[in-house]
């Protein structure tokens, strides 16, 4: 009850912003489900949601973007793959086993190196795939390989 009502004193006046700690703590799976689907309403209304939390599926049920902080430290976050899809001639970019692929121009290859450099990612190791013209064929005459 006491998480309920923090919850009900804080979105008293409808804030632009929660910082909430660890909030469905003390909750039976019906509560936090409740909490998931008012946190998803404040967030659809406008709200700024800071959620901290050790409840890794909470995260993933709330969130839509994620930071980890590992010693009071921010160590990563989801927010490189939007960088880098952000940059003029990056067609794709996806994150696999902490190694992130990108489809871009050639014109694009360093301004994605800048981008991850200013979001904070150490690029240890950087190399160039040209496609084939098999590939290039089917990319231009939107056909399917067989």
């Amino acid at each position: 009850m006491r998480q309920r009502l923090a919850l009900a004193m804080a979105l008293v006046g409808e804030p632009d912003l929660l910082v909430l700690d660890e909030p469905t703590t003390g909750l039976d799976p019906n509560g936090a489900a409740e909490m998931r689907t008012i946190l998803r309403e404040e967030a659809d209304r406008g709200a700024t949601i800071f959620f901290s939390s050790h409840v890794l599926e909470q995260v993933e049920a709330v969130c839509d973007r994620v930071g980890i902080l590992q010693n009071g430290r921010l160590i990563a976050t989801d927010g490189t793959l939007d960088a880098v899809e952000r940059v003029d001639g990056v067609e794709t970019a996806v994150e696999r086993d902490g190694t992130i692929e990108a489809t871009c121009t050639n014109d694009a290859k360093m301004d994605a190196l800048v981008e991850l450099h200013d979001a904070g990612v150490e690029v240890v190791n950087f190399r160039t795939e040209e496609a084939s013209l098999e590939d290039m064929f089917v990319e231009f005459t939107g056909g399917e390989r067989a």
